[in-house]
């Protein structure tokens, strides 16, 4: 675990992070968005703190398989993964 931050740009599709950015603490998605999109995270147990700094569209935080969590435009929330789903953990703030 780093405490760190990792930025994905969404690039207006979705995205999955690779396994050094779902060390970090908190990821920080960027870009223009037309729709929600998926930032698809490892399936495996841990916590996030989720920038949404995208314009136009929410992000939804999710593994390859089970059920995720939409953070609004230009919200952060706290997620987290259970080995299959992620769930928020706190309101966008």
């Amino acid at each position: 675990f780093f405490s760190g931050r990792a930025t994905q740009a969404m690039a207006d599709a979705n995205q999955t992070i690779t396994q050094a950015m779902s060390l970090c603490e908190t990821l920080v998605t960027t870009g223009a968005l037309t729709a929600t999109r998926n930032l698809v995270v490892p399936l495996r147990r841990a916590t996030w703190i989720v920038r949404n700094d995208c314009t136009g569209g929410s992000i939804q935080v999710i593994g390859a398989t089970g059920t995720g969590t939409t953070i609004a435009t230009v919200k952060t929330a706290i997620v987290s993964c259970d080995g299959t789903n992620v769930v928020r953990v706190t309101a966008d703030a």
